[in-house]
């Protein structure tokens, strides 16, 4: 596995290729317009991080595994090849009866701190749903619009999970309950 640890590390995020703090004075005008193919850009994937919450449902329709021993972060593991995601086809769609992991969801947005105790809003100005020309704005006169309303608090219940994850994840290192394994695939034809 790469130096990416799923989440936030060293400024880096999953998925993320231009996270920018949302702000009226640099992204009014702009929004969201819906596209065809919204999780395309995780086609490169073969793991996403999950929360606590989201194990009964996801482990329906992937395994679910916990890289590193030290750290520990629960991942949904979506193809067998690096770089390759068995969920979005060839069109770029995810698969309609599987379930999309929050962190795929949030996309484009995400939250970061900002100062001490505050988080901010970040959205991925590189991401094909984010327009000059939206149908969804992000501002609507002056303030946030019910939409980025909306999206804040789905991405702050987000981080909220993410938090208790890695309460749970500590617990499961302090009672030495993971095991280290190796899993190799060697793909035939």
């Amino acid at each position: 596995m790469n130096d990416i640890n799923y989440g936030f590390v060293q400024g880096r995020m999953l998925l993320y290729r231009k996270p920018e703090m949302l702000s009226l004075e640099q992204h009014e005008g702009r929004g969201i317009s819906p596209v065809e193919t919204p999780h395309a850009h995780a086609r490169d994937v073969h793991v996403l991080p999950l929360t606590l919450t989201e194990f009964v449902t996801a482990q329906k329709h992937f395994p679910i595994v916990f890289a590193s021993l030290e750290e520990p972060v629960p991942l949904a593991v979506l193809g067998v090849v690096e770089q390759t995601n068995l969920f979005i086809n060839e069109k770029g769609q995810w698969d309609a009866l599987a379930y999309v992991p929050a962190y795929l969801r949030c996309y484009p947005f995400s939250l970061a701190q900002h100062g001490a105790d505050k988080m901010a809003l970040i959205v991925d100005c590189e991401s094909e749903a984010v327009s000059e020309k939206p149908e969804i704005p992000f501002f609507v006169d002056g303030k946030p619009s019910d939409y980025i309303n909306h999206m804040t608090e789905f991405c702050g219940r987000y981080q909220t999970e993410r938090l208790r994850t890695q309460e749970f994840c500590k617990k499961l290192v302090d009672l030495e309950l993971l095991v280290g394994q190796h899993v190799s695939y060697t793909p035939t034809g």
